[in-house]
């Protein structure tokens, strides 16, 4: 049978794996700085060097992890590249290290992304960083990226005249979708369009995220209808125009609640499209000094 190192209570032990009752899976390392992609990669001390390399590895489904090590590094300036694919369903990709640490991957071309374009995949702890200007998409999850979920991620302008235009796209039909405690930042002087772009998607959630800087056409903003959908706990500060969440329509679905809105103008347009959204605690400020109104005002039932 098969054994594999758990850590359970703080403490690490070699159990066999079914005494856990979960299944077998595998796991590997990535670190740029000490890696080899000719390596097993299954061990830090057999690290691999690239990402791609790691996912290559993996078996769809099963679960398998990808640990990037703390400082681990990837750029990609080649046209119409992605910087990584995430091509094997139910993997999970981990970022290790905080700070300067935080694994980082810099666009340094227009049209290059992160994509995760199979099911249920996971990405978390990673920083996504644009060097050059107008770099369309951070991360692209496809339309065969259902289940998927991107965490506790940070999205970076490099500078200014360095902006990435849209952090995460979120295509059409990637139903079941989870965007949970991102941080979305953009440098004063210069700044994107959007956030978080989503087409027509059912049971999208986006929880506990934080932006704060300049998004021309609305921190969140949608193309499509969305289904179902869960937007709780986030706050968006917009100092490029008054647009926080911008729900395409008029029947959007779901549950909006718990949501702090800062833009620079008006109040009225930094939340809509959320007619047919069952909303509870929202709060929308159009400025820095002043607290928030309900938004939509309090059912007079």
């Amino acid at each position: 049978m098969s054994e594999r190192v758990i850590t359970v209570g703080g403490n690490q032990a070699t159990r066999p794996i079914a005494e856990f009752g979960i299944g077998v899976f595998d796991v590997y390392y990535v670190d740029s700085g000490d890696g080899d992609d000719g390596r097993a990669g299954t061990t830090p001390e057999t690290c691999l060097a690239t990402l791609d390399a790691a996912i290559g590895k993996c078996t769809a489904s099963q679960g398998d992890i990808i640990y990037l090590l703390p400082g681990h590094a990837e750029s990609e300036a080649t046209a119409a590249a992605s910087i990584a694919t995430m091509d094997v369903a139910g993997v999970s990709v981990i970022g290790m290290g905080e700070g300067s640490l935080m694994p980082t991957f810099s666009i340094g071309v227009a049209d290059a992304t992160f994509t995760i374009s199979a099911a249920n995949c996971r990405l978390e702890g990673v920083r996504i960083k644009s060097t050059i200007a107008n770099v369309a998409v951070g991360v692209t999850l496809s339309a065969t990226s259902d289940g998927s979920v991107v965490e506790n991620c940070e999205f970076r302008d490099d500078g200014a005249a360095k902006e990435l235009l849209v952090a995460i796209s979120v295509a059409a039909a990637a139903n079941n979708v989870s965007l949970i405690g991102n941080d979305f930042k953009t440098t004063a002087a210069a700044g994107g369009a959007n956030a978080i772009l989503s087409a027509a998607a059912t049971d999208l959630q986006v929880v506990d995220n934080v932006a704060f800087g300049k998004f021309s056409t609305g921190v969140m903003l949608t193309s499509g209808v969305l289904t179902r959908a869960t937007i709780t706990g986030n706050k968006f500060i917009n100092a490029e125009a008054a647009i926080g969440i911008a729900l395409s329509g008029t029947t959007s679905t779901g549950i909006l609640a718990n949501n702090y809105l800062g833009g620079a103008t008006s109040i009225a347009a930094a939340l809509t499209g959320n007619n047919a959204m069952w909303s509870f605690e929202n709060y929308v400020s159009g400025a820095a000094a002043a607290s928030g109104l309900l938004d939509p005002a309090a059912d007079g039932d």
